[in-house]
């Protein structure tokens, strides 16, 4: 970008004299170029040493807080190593203070040697930390262990302190009440009676700010109470229904007594519902359409007598009125039933909390979940001035960003911190100031507590923390993506902002969402669209649909690099990335960089529960079945035997016991497997960062081996290595995980969820304390009866339904401002069968939009905005080729997992050559996955010395294109490419012939009828030897019952093409 578009994007030497701002950054706006000017303009402004010891600067993940130190470090050395030229960050900080070019690289120099001295004082921090500073700070005061452990894995925690609370049936009379009552009920209804996993579900609440208010009070609630208004609701519940009975007998007596017919009513729907009713109070449809608009229309049938007309007529006020009656008694039942069947976790979760508490007192554990309540509870009404002195800094300035992630009880937090330097604004000798930055469009975290409201009401005004007013800035151009990208959002959510029901919400999509265009250059958006009713496995569809966009992508000269599959949740993450994996396409996502989902892993694993347990034959199989991948024998003669005599074949084949294993220290143990079994060789990174874990394990936990199986089941999920950067592999993640990300290409797919998913979603309801017996707060299950219930609780209902809407509006914004140059949006095609669009779903409102902009068209596949454009290749980064070192157990905490190799050697003419032929087989085996020499090409730019891809290239294009070969390439010819023959009476370890046991031809493509085709690659001069060569393995496909049709040796280089046919009789004399 340039400095002219940058110059008037902050303008701090006029903008920065407001002490308190608020920049609202659009997603691509250069947010991130915006605080770094901020920051650097601070501390480069005079000659102050230290200057950025008294700022603070918070944002919401530690890879932000990484990203934002090096981008401050970077900038400071460049600037001060650049003395001739300048970037558009030094050129805008340079123009914001207005000094000399000279004197700003002069300062940059000494402020980055200070910062380098001084680390510590750099303080660009998450939230989390800089609250953790705080508990360490007041540790005394809170009562806080001197020594206390961050539990950062709450979700582990709540599972212990339930399973302490399970051990207790039977012990405790009273537990053990409420929890066998809660399965009975269960099983009665059909569902799972395993009490442990709703009471999981509620511990994690304990954790989780949106239920804050809500479990405090069921923390305080009376015992007593909670057991006497479950009795009172079944007594209401029952006694609503046996009235509601009485009710609908009597509506059909008069029925009777009036003369009136079941079947003059409109299909007899009215009597059929009274008489359910009549039986024990509820009916099994209850929603009938009829029922809602009853009243408003003749309830009878245009061909009821009109005798039978006029009674009904006569009667129909008081009917009217009774049925609307029966409906809100009806909803009363619903509602008591839904506090009723609620009241089991609160009932214990005061012992929940308790058993939790537990066991962080024994193990000096504090879970991260707390800061915020207890710096709310104990420390924010402290005095700012005294927070200072124990905290040893006093900050002047506040950086703050990705705000709208910020939860209410870190933002009040530190108000009173930031209030106290606002106030100090001119009369001190250094002015404080605050910037906050966020986007109420990209509030996807509500879930964590983030509450998108606080951003909109510091922005309206309607919140005012402090004295000061926020000056306001809109940084609403976008530097990230197309025009064209950027021109379907400028038009896309205006229009959807109608279907937001909260007018707060809908604002912001009409007014604070088209953006500025600054790259002009074309794009595309193409939105796909899956007809459930036509595909009989819907998640295929889409998976299907989503690979033909990469290979569509790949086909246009992006490379696997390139493009990035987002998802809605990680179920469908896991699948796209798994069908990626198995069609050999390079995949790099959370599953597959699990460290437990490595075989080597799960064998380490496998065997220690096996030691501990080993008359389990499954194991024992499972071990075996890893084992068999190294023998020589026959799967099944080795998984027969290892499995009925696992100790004796890992003793005889392997050196390896079970009392060897298990006598060792657990790290040392795992050490002696991994050397006995050679595990290691294959991707390292994985074993070395498990044996990491079991050292760290070890060294808090001891060498309890069933204890560290029970603790690996709940962190395995959780465990995963780090992706190497610039890695040439398709990126599969979660929408929430590309936050803050960009790439060339986007595949958005599963766009098929609801605008309001209500699934087991749990509310916090007003109740009169007078007829709830003192609670103040209950928790239930949403439904949609809580909408015609009082207005207390229906309020409630409306706003739920307006923040899930909202989250459904920032989920699809931030997933389409994630492209660079393409965006493939894959949808369900969400028509009714009259041919309406849903209202009710994303899919459905992402239609009425092509709708109203006439680009739908019922019959087309691929609904187009924008222009299909190729990939640029001038200017490409290129990425080394990595190759892993090897696994070294006996140094926990490995210093690298890879090391940088570059692929293409600097030796004489000849190795080159050599190089280049090598590399030519590879080059048209990964012709052989895309079929596009084109994407092969971006590939390998990514991946090698770009001086050669145009050779490769070309003697591919020799290759393709020669009229004896072309026939042999293509989507549907079946070519294995390098595969292994073993010549008879001979094994892949143990042989005694003096010929070549082993044949690797470069290609082999089979026909019908078991033909096949041998093709040879040769890069050099043609040899005699050449023709053998082939002729042998001609000769030992013949020998496995293939029916030769050509065997081709193929001399190509720069240039020039010859193919050789081997004869037959050459063939024939080397019979095997």
């Amino acid at each position: 970008m340039t400095f002219r578009l940058w110059v008037g994007l902050i303008n701090l030497h006029g903008y920065m004299m407001a002490p308190y701002q608020i920049y609202s950054a659009s997603a691509g706006s250069g947010k991130t170029f915006a605080l770094a000017q901020s920051y650097l303009a601070l501390i480069l402004e005079d000659e102050r040493p230290l200057a950025f010891k008294n700022i603070l600067a918070l944002t919401f993940t530690n890879k932000a807080v990484g990203e934002m130190k090096k981008r401050i470090l970077q900038a400071l050395y460049d600037f001060g190593h650049q003395p001739k030229g300048s970037t558009d960050l030094f050129d805008a900080v340079q123009k914001t203070l207005d000094i000399d070019p000279a004197l700003l690289r002069a300062r940059a120099r000494k402020r980055g040697k200070e910062l380098l001295h001084h680390f510590a004082f750099f303080d660009i921090s998450t939230i989390d930390k800089f609250n953790h500073r705080i508990l360490r700070t007041f540790g005394k005061d809170l009562k806080l262990p001197p020594d206390f452990e961050v539990i950062l894995d709450t979700g582990e925690l709540v599972t212990q302190g339930v399973e302490l609370l399970m051990d207790q049936i039977g012990i405790d009379p009273e537990l053990t009440e409420i929890l066998v009552a809660y399965a009975l009920e269960k099983m009665d209804g059909n569902t799972s009676w395993d009490p442990s996993q709703n009471l999981k579900k509620v511990g994690m609440m304990l954790f989780e700010e949106l239920h804050g208010s809500g479990m405090d009070a069921a923390q305080s609630a009376d015992p007593k109470a909670l057991k006497g208004l479950k009795k009172q609701l079944k007594s209401d519940w029952i006694k609503h229904s046996e009235t509601r009975a009485q009710k609908a007998k009597s509506l059909l007596a008069q029925m009777d007594q009036k003369g009136i017919e079941h079947t003059s009513f409109t299909r007899s729907s009215l009597p059929k519902w009274l008489e359910e009713i009549s039986r024990d109070g509820m009916e099994k449809i209850k929603d009938a359409q009829w029922l809602e608009n009853f009243g408003e229309t003749d309830p009878y049938n245009k061909k009821t007598a009109s005798s039978q007309k006029e009674l009904i007529n006569a009667w129909k006020i008081e009917l009217t009125e009774a049925v609307q009656e029966l409906v809100q008694t009806r909803h009363d039942i619903e509602l008591a039933k839904n506090k009723y069947k609620n009241l089991l976790p609160l009932s214990v979760i005061r012992t929940i909390s308790g058993a939790i508490h537990q066991l962080c007192v024994e193990r000096q554990w504090l879970p991260i979940g707390q800061f915020n309540q207890l710096i709310a509870q104990e420390i924010k009404d402290q005095p700012a001035p005294f927070i200072y002195e124990r905290l040893g800094d006093r900050y002047s300035h506040f950086f703050i960003d990705e705000f709208q992630d910020t939860s209410v009880l870190q933002w009040e937090n530190l108000v009173p911190l930031i209030d106290h330097t606002l106030q100090k604004e001119g009369w001190s000798d250094e002015a404080g100031s605050l910037l906050l930055v966020g986007d109420p469009k990209q509030s996807i975290y509500r879930w964590r507590g983030g509450d998108v409201n606080q951003l909109i009401d510091l922005t309206s005004q309607k919140a005012t923390p402090f004295l000061a007013k926020p000056a306001i800035k809109s940084l609403n151009t976008n530097y990230r993506s197309s025009g064209t990208i950027v021109g379907v959002n400028n038009e896309l959510f205006p229009f959807l902002s109608q279907y937001l029901s909260y007018e707060p919400y809908r604002a912001l999509y009409e007014n604070d969402v088209v953006q500025k265009i600054h790259n002009p250059k074309e794009g595309w958006v193409s939105f796909r669209f899956i007809d459930s009713q036509e595909t009989e496995d819907t998640q295929q569809a889409f998976l299907d649909e989503g690979l033909d966009c990469i290979k569509h992508a790949l086909s246009l000269g992006y490379s696997y690099g390139d493009i990035c599959v987002l998802t809605r949740n990680n179920k469908q993450a896991v699948a796209s990335a798994k069908l990626l994996n198995e069609l050999g396409m390079p995949v790099v996502s959370a599953e597959s960089l699990l460290v437990g989902q490595h075989p080597d892993v799960r064998f380490l694993i496998d065997l220690l529960r096996w030691s501990l347990t080993p008359d389990n034959q499954l194991l024992a199989f499972e071990l075996a079945a890893h084992l068999a991948l190294k023998r020589t024998e026959t799967p099944h003669e080795f998984l027969s035997t290892a499995t009925k005599h696992p100790h004796k074949v890992l003793k005889e084949q392997w050196n390896w016991s079970v009392s060897a294993f298990l006598s060792r220290s657990l790290f040392d143990g795992m050490h002696y497997a991994i050397e006995r079994f050679g595990l290691g060789d294959h991707q390292p990174a994985y074993l070395i960062f498990f044996m990491d874990y079991v050292h760290e394990w070890s060294q808090s936990n001891g060498n309890n081996h069933a204890q560290f199986l029970l603790d690996w089941d709940i962190k395995k999920d959780r465990l995963s290595i780090q992706a190497p950067e610039n890695a040439n592999a398709i990126q599969v993640m979660t929408i929430h995980k590309a936050k803050g990300l960009e790439f060339p290409i986007v595949v958005y797919n599963f766009v098929n969820d609801p605008l309001v998913k209500d699934q087991e979603a749990k509310l916090w309801i007003p109740v009169d304390p007078n007829q709830h017996l003192g609670i103040e707060q209950l928790l239930i299950s949403k439904n949609k009866y809580l909408a015609e219930a009082e207005e207390t609780i229906s309020e409630v209902w409306a706003l739920d339904n307006a923040q899930k809407e909202l989250d459904a509006f920032n989920t699809l914004y931030v997933a389409m401002t994630r492209p660079i140059q393409g965006l493939y949006l894959i949808a369900e095609k969400a028509i009714s069968q009259k041919g309406a669009p849903s209202a009710q779903k994303i899919a459905g409102l992402i239609i009425k939009y092509l709708q109203h902009k006439n680009r739908w068209q019922e019959a087309t596949h691929d609904h187009l905005i924008g222009r299909y454009v190729p990939k640029e290749t001038s200017g490409l980064v290129v990425t080394e080729k990595i190759t892993s070192v090897g696994y070294s157990p006996r140094s926990p905490k490995s210093t690298q997992a890879y090391v940088p190799h570059p692929k293409w050697s600097q030796d004489n003419g000849q190795q080159k050559a050599q190089e280049l032929g090598k590399f030519f087989h590879e080059f048209m085996q990964d012709y052989d996955r895309t079929f596009d020499l084109k994407a092969v090409e971006t590939q390998w730019v990514l991946q090698q010395k770009p001086a050669e891809i145009a050779v490769l290239s070309e003697m591919a294009r020799l290759v393709l294109t020669h009229p004896k070969l072309k026939h042999l390439y293509g989507p549907g010819v079946t070519a294995k490419n390098e595969c292994t023959l073993w010549l008879p009476h001979t094994t892949p370890e143990v042989s005694h012939s003096p010929r070549k046991e082993v044949l690797r031809p470069d290609r082999l493509v089979f026909g019908s009828d078991h033909r096949v085709w041998v093709l040879d690659y040769k890069t050099g001069a043609s040899k005699k030897e050449h023709e053998q060569q082939v002729a042998q393995y001609a000769q030992a496909l013949s020998h496995m019952g293939y029916t030769l049709e050509e065997a081709l040796i193929i001399y190509v280089q720069s240039g020039s093409i010859n193919v050789v046919a081997v004869q037959n009789t050459l063939i024939d004399e080397h019979d095997i």
